[in-house]
């Protein structure tokens, strides 16, 4: 879970104010996977005239902005000879393709291909699929149906992000775990002072919780709940928009109107890959939030990500071991495993609509289960520690002072060894303060090392790595099982 840890835990004992959402609960009769938006990134992490590459269900795209500020997305893949249209650049506008510099409009048509002669007629079926994409609250939507269902309006967003004077931070992070165990981490406010115990939470705080389903519906729930050993205890607002919308809120002081809130977006990337996009937000004593630099947050929240990523890992090996439907390995509690019984009864409900990648695992239907055979051991071993390519490069903030931190210790390297050459040639008291300058510069460099190592590694203790690895190698080594 990803709160912002700068909230004073005190709330008013005043009615909790719901998030309101643009799509309106129960007003569709079944679930489509298709005709949902998704959400891609962030719009401050889209640069102009850059590719961003992603999936949806393994199938890939592109995502890029034009130099007037166009969105586009298209599927990941010549109409030519197939290659990653993302490997390529954007010219004026136009996609091109870095195997044969075929070029390729906002729209998906091909609109030149260098090896055609001058008045030959370029194919019509040329043309790359292209995908609705738009913008709403700061975060990039694709549509991966038939482009005339694409309704704007029915993004879900949270109106409290758009009052005056209302601050956010940002985090993206690619998750090499099914979506659903994401949900199923994110309603579980429970775990946070477990898991979270000295960065989010209290393990000392450990307690039952009261809850309540509000409304539920194919589109999601919403539900409440509060601690149990503080009397009069305010209730805390949940809502699950379905398929990839979470949220947290309460009205921090009705007088003031002052409002704070967690925002959790998702998009299955494929089975065991998805991408979370992770918003706090609040209206009051926002100084701090305003000056801290993104990057240096970003460190915090890499932090919380690594201390769920193992747990969540190992649960999903686990059950894809098993091979069988979560109800006869999972013992819920009332009070404190609520929303994720929810949850798991709406997948239930639509766990079949999904494409066979996305809910393999989860499905009442457990022969669409992976068997134990199926598991190979590059299935089961997961690098923990590659914070670079989980966040640092998606991120323009990281990326962006990752690449300052690896220039200037090179410069300090660079600079130490002219000095050290030069303080040869010059003479004793001069080559001692060269001596001491060469010390200087390498401290530097040392120091830039030490931090650009937090951009790349994770710093979370893998011991617990080695444990999951071996037993998880004893079930699968097992015939019983």
């Amino acid at each position: 879970m990803y709160f912002n840890n700068n909230i004073n835990n005190t709330v008013n004992n005043e009615t909790i104010k719901s998030v309101k959402h643009s799509a309106t609960m129960g007003s569709k009769p079944n679930f489509n996977w298709q005709e949902c938006w998704y959400p891609v990134c962030f719009v401050r992490d889209l640069s102009v005239n850059t590719t961003h590459s992603f999936s949806l269900h393994n199938e890939p795209f592109v995502l890029f902005k034009t130099q007037d500020g166009e969105l586009a997305c298209l599927l990941d893949r010549c109409s030519h000879r197939a290659a990653k249209l993302s490997d390529g650049r954007i010219v004026d506008g136009k996609i091109e393709c870095s195997y044969h510099r075929w070029q390729f409009g906002t729209d998906g048509q091909c609109l030149n291909i260098p090896q055609l002669p001058g008045n030959a007629k370029i194919p019509g079926n040329a043309c790359v699929k292209s995908f609705p994409v738009v913008e709403s609250q700061g975060v990039i939507w694709m549509w991966p149906g038939k482009p005339t269902l694409a309704d704007r309006n029915s993004i879900p967003t949270v109106p409290d992000l758009d009052k005056p004077n209302c601050v956010t931070v940002e985090y993206m992070a690619d998750a090499s775990y099914n979506q659903c165990y994401f949900v199923e981490n994110i309603v579980d406010f429970g775990h946070i002072d477990s898991i979270h115990n000295g960065t989010l939470g209290n393990d000392k705080n450990v307690q039952a919780l009261e809850m309540e389903v509000t409304e539920t519906s194919i589109e999601g729930f919403r539900g409440r709940f509060r601690y149990t050993r503080q009397p009069d205890a305010p209730w805390l607002d949940m809502s699950f928009i379905a398929p990839n919308f979470i949220t947290y809120s309460c009205n921090v002081n009705s007088e003031k109107d002052w409002t704070w809130g967690v925002v959790c977006y998702s998009m299955p990337l494929s089975q065991d890959r998805c991408r979370i996009l992770i918003r706090n937000y609040r209206n009051f004593m926002n100084l701090s939030m305003k000056l801290k630099p993104r990057w240096l947050d970003h460190m915090f929240q890499n932090k919380i990500f690594e201390e769920d990523l193992q747990v969540i890992i190992g649960q999903q090996t686990q059950m894809k071991l098993l091979k069988e439907n979560w109800r006869k390995h999972y013992l819920p509690l009332k009070t404190a495993d609520l929303f994720i019984l929810e949850y798991r009864k709406w997948l239930d409900k639509v766990g079949l609509s999904f494409p066979p990648d996305g809910n393999a695992l989860v499905s009442q239907n457990t022969n669409t289960q992976s068997s134990s055979a199926d598991i190979s051991k590059s299935d089961l071993k997961v690098n923990y520690l590659d914070r670079l390519s989980r966040h640092t490069l998606m991120c323009s903030s990281c990326k962006s002072t990752y690449q300052k931190i690896k220039c200037f210790q090179q410069i300090c390297l660079v600079l130490a060894i002219a000095i050290l050459v030069d303080a040869v040639t010059v003479e004793a008291l001069d080559s001692r303060i060269a001596i001491l300058c060469f010390i200087f510069a390498i401290a530097l460099a040392a120091l830039s090392h030490q931090i650009k190592t937090k951009f790349e590694v994770s710093h979370t203790p893998s011991q617990n790595n080695w444990l999951h690895w071996s037993f998880s190698q004893k079930i699968r080594n097992n015939p019983k099982t």
